[in-house]
């Protein structure tokens, strides 16, 4: 029936029962102050007691069970403890020690409550207490050895980078240790263009530069920063304390001050990369049209790849002034430059020509591109002594091989569908035809194309059937499939311009993916199938084995059936060829089982044994020498050995048009080697 009490009353009761560990109480008396977060608190101290409580030892859970019995048989309640009543559970005490230090703390006695901690052993606690409220100097003086305030100090920095002051907080990284982060918290918040960095700044970079010993990494990223910030006798000074000449060098190079970093290479001749000096000076004086010199600075430099970057001039000159053809060359060039570069690379890591494999194939996909689209802009010229059929094959050639990827610069669609669509029309592939107009119509055409006759054409076409001549239709040698004129997917709409595993792109066979042969002269369609030797061959033992002579046998059904599919032979000439059977037996069933593991999206080349090689015949096989010394050889065999085939450079010829144009210009139409220098162009 008395009065209620105040708050200070019922404050000083909860402060009281909680320090006696009355938490019920105590939490009684703060739900009266709607101080929810002390009671939050108390049930915290709760719920750990309750925790400790219940790991006691055996013997104080023996004392409960004796009292419990004894109370059941009507005896005393309070017998004697097995224990002491003055020993205390050691847990216990220290968490009733982190109870109090918890209670100063929140009524705002800090220091007491860090004493309280550090009487109970719990140093840690009493530092982290003064870190969360930020009272770094209280902490240190608290911590219990070096490495602990050195932590602190991480954290002050921490929070000083929280709150935007990176230069403490650099400055408080460098000091404890880290000064990695210190230069670059400076570097990435401070840095930037020469005229909004804050000298005050660079000066405290530099006085960093000058303090830090033993660290070179970091002293590395500062003269990076100095570098960023154009002040070259920071970074100078800096690469001088770490007796880096060979930074030293490329700093010169990067502000072109070539006669400085030529000095200074000429002094350190074993320090500094003579090669790798001389390729970026070639190149500034290439953009300086000084050209001869650029070429005598390559010469220097020892690596010859560097001057594909002359070469690529060459070919943009080409293609800018519609030389297709010597566009083509100089691709060519490029990349077998590429290869050879990289190959010298690779002498015992394989990496580098990986690497430069993708460049090298993009390189060779734009030489065949330019030099096949040399027969198409040659249509476009008052006389062309180019056969219909090798405009139609180039055409449809151009058409596989771009595919739905960006054609290279120089090369128009539209002149390639109107070079297709007139051959086709004349050669009777009229479906063909319709298709290549109706392509057109959605097109912006070149200015040298006549509207009027294209008008014309389109309205001419409609009249005739919708169908293509049949015996226009490739075939596949190694599967034996009728193809269509075009590959659908080289012309399939698609969100993406996506590009076939194959580098010759969508020239392939849309039933087995077998990538088409052509001869790059009237490119037709040639009658090779692609193989490889079995793992554990190498090439010089398959090409032995393959110069071996073949068993002499009779050919199968299989056989027969095989060849008249692919072509139609007279049934005496097939009989005349005991030999050829044999290998065609075996070769065949290496097909046969090489199709069914391929399909129309990933060609795996035949893969064929000991026996197969043995029973090849020679002058039907053709071996495209390692494109470099890491990588394996490229088989293929002639399924027709009435088709007198020749190759030169990976490409390959009809035997006859080879030899005339040879004859005519001295030189291989292809890769421009001279005649006395091509080799053996035929067969194994």
């Amino acid at each position: 029936g008395g009065s209620p009490g105040t708050s200070a009353d019922w404050r000083r009761l909860a402060n009281a029962a909680a320090r006696a560990g009355d938490f019920n109480t105590a939490k009684h008396a703060l739900s009266r102050l709607r101080d929810l977060s002390g009671v939050d608190l108390l049930e915290s101290m709760e719920l750990r007691r309750k925790q400790v409580l219940s790991s006691t030892p055996t013997n104080a859970l023996s004392d409960r069970t004796n009292r419990r019995r004894n109370q059941q048989q009507g005896r005393s309640s309070d017998p004697t403890p097995t224990t002491s009543p003055n020993t205390k559970d050691p847990q216990l005490v220290k968490l009733e020690t982190a109870f109090k230090a918890e209670l100063l703390a929140r009524a705002g006695k800090y220091h007491q409550a860090a004493k309280t901690y550090t009487r109970a052993g719990d140093v840690e606690s009493a530092v982290n207490l003064f870190v969360d409220l930020r009272r770094w100097e209280d902490a240190k003086i608290f911590s219990a050895d070096g490495d602990t305030t050195k932590e602190i100090v991480r954290r002050q920095a921490a929070w000083a980078e929280e709150t935007e002051d990176w230069a403490a907080a650099a400055e408080m990284y460098v000091s404890s240790g880290d000064p990695m982060r210190g230069v670059r918290l400076l570097g990435e918040h401070l840095g930037g263009n020469s005229t909004e960095i804050d000298p005050t700044w660079l000066e405290q970079l530099a006085q960093l530069a000058r303090t830090i010993t033993g660290a070179p990494e970091v002293l590395k990223q500062c003269a990076t920063y100095f570098e960023q910030a154009d002040r070259d006798d920071l970074a100078l000074e800096t690469y001088r304390k770490l007796g880096d000449i060979k930074s030293l060098v490329a700093l010169h190079v990067r502000k072109e001050r070539w006669h400085e970093a030529i000095t200074l290479a000429e002094q350190n001749p074993g320090l500094v990369d003579l090669s790798g000096l001389y390729t970026p000076y070639a190149e500034w004086l290439a953009l300086a049209d000084r050209f001869d010199e650029a070429l005598d600075a390559y010469r220097k430099s020892g690596k010859p790849d560097q001057a594909q970057h002359m070469m690529q001039q060459l070919t943009l000159n080409a293609v800018v002034e519609s030389r297709f053809k010597d566009a083509g060359y100089y691709y060519w060039l490029l990349a077998t430059e590429c290869l050879k570069v990289a190959s010298l690379q690779s002498s015992n890591d394989d990496h580098a020509l990986r690497t430069a494999l993708p460049q090298y194939r993009d390189r060779l996909r734009n030489a065949d591109i330019y030099y096949a689209y040399n027969l198409i802009d040659s249509f476009f010229l008052p006389f062309t002594p180019t056969q219909p059929e090798a405009l139609f094959n180039a055409a449809r050639f151009l058409i596989n091989r771009l595919g739905n990827t960006d054609a290279p610069a120089g090369i128009s669609r539209a002149k390639i569908l109107y070079t297709l669509a007139t051959q086709a029309k004349h050669l009777g592939a009229f479906k063909l035809a319709r298709f290549a107009y109706d392509k057109l119509q959605h097109m912006k055409l070149p200015e040298d194309l006549d509207l009027d006759t294209l008008e014309l054409d389109i309205l001419a076409i409609r009249a005739k059937p919708l169908r293509d001549n049949p015996d226009l239709l490739p075939v596949c040698y190694r599967c034996g499939a009728s193809n269509p004129l075009l590959n659908p997917a080289a012309h399939r709409h698609s969100g993406t311009h996506g590009t076939s595993t194959y580098c010759g792109g969508h020239d392939i066979c849309t039933s087995c993916g077998h990538p088409f042969v052509r001869s790059f002269l009237d490119f037709d369609i040639l009658p090779l199938v692609e193989f490889v030797p079995e793992s554990g061959i190498d090439d010089n033992t398959a090409l032995d084995l393959i110069r071996e002579p073949p068993p002499r046998t009779t050919p199968t059904t299989a056989t027969a059936r095989l060849r008249s599919k692919i072509h139609d032979d007279d049934d005496d000439d097939v009989a005349s060829r005991e030999g050829l059977a044999s290998s065609d037996d075996l070769f065949n069933k290496c097909i046969q089982k090489n199709l069914a593991n391929s399909s129309s999206d990933s060609s795996i080349p035949v893969t064929v044994d000991t026996d197969t090689l043995r029973s090849l015949r020679r002058e039907q096989v053709y071996v495209c020498k390692p494109i470099a010394p890491q990588m394996r050889a490229t088989f293929y065999f002639n399924s027709l050995p009435d088709v007198h085939l020749a190759i030169s450079h990976h490409r390959f010829f009809h035997e006859e048009d080879f030899e005339f144009d040879v004859l005519r210009q001295g030189r291989c139409p292809f890769s421009r080697v001279k005649a006395q220098d091509l080799g053996d162009t035929g067969p194994c």
